[in-house]
């Protein structure tokens, strides 16, 4: 069985209908190895960048364009202790 990582409530939670949204990369990898990611690399099938925005707004994250022409964002959250999640 495989479980989620606790992380990818963040994004779950901000999920709009309309798009459809993969989790790829590394965090499949170590899902299937049973090992813990805090790296989530996130496919949408529409603009991506609204989701990155309002995880980073909710979370009190930090956003950041990487390549705004391949729609590429990195959001980095931190708990309520600052220490980051993701």
């Amino acid at each position: 069985m495989i479980t989620l990582p606790k992380n990818v409530s963040y994004v779950k939670n901000e999920i709009q209908p309309g798009n459809q949204y993969y989790l790829v990369g590394g965090a499949v990898r170590d899902l299937i190895l049973n090992k813990s990611s805090k790296d989530l690399d996130i496919v949408c099938s529409g603009d991506i960048r609204p989701l990155a925005r309002r995880v980073a707004d909710r979370t009190n994250g930090a956003f950041y364009v990487l390549d705004a022409e391949r729609s590429i964002y990195r959001v980095i959250v931190s708990d309520d202790q600052g220490e980051r999640v993701i």
